[in-house]
């Protein structure tokens, strides 16, 4: 009788490991989602800053100095006349070179 009590006792502890084992994994795939959507999140306001900029023309120092960096580079693909984007990251370059926090994916703007 005493084995039967402590074989469901042992029984009772896997299926409690194996339920918080399920619980932090599913932990852990909240916290990813969370953090991506933060980054979307981050990146939604750089790209209506960056614009808003870009109309306004403001940091146009930094500006001009980010984008000699970015038009030398093969990463940089003019879309039409004026607008030229990066094919790394998928950013409009002349909104993208106005946003203080912004940085370029190959870390090209890392002096400026």
């Amino acid at each position: 009788m005493k084995s039967q009590i402590l074989g469901k006792k042992i029984m009772l502890e896997d299926a409690g490991v194996i339920l918080i084992e399920k619980h932090l994994y599913l932990i852990n795939i909240v916290m990813r989602v969370v953090g991506s959507m933060i980054r979307i999140i981050k990146k939604i306001r750089n790209i209506i800053i960056g614009t808003w900029n870009n109309v306004f023309h403001r940091n146009n120092e930094i500006a001009e100095k980010r984008l000699k960096i970015c038009y030398a580079c093969d990463k940089c693909f003019t879309l039409s006349k004026n607008i030229k984007i990066c094919t790394l990251c998928g950013c409009v370059l002349e909104s993208k070179a106005r946003v203080d926090n912004e940085k370029c994916e190959l870390n090209l703007w890392v002096n400026i």
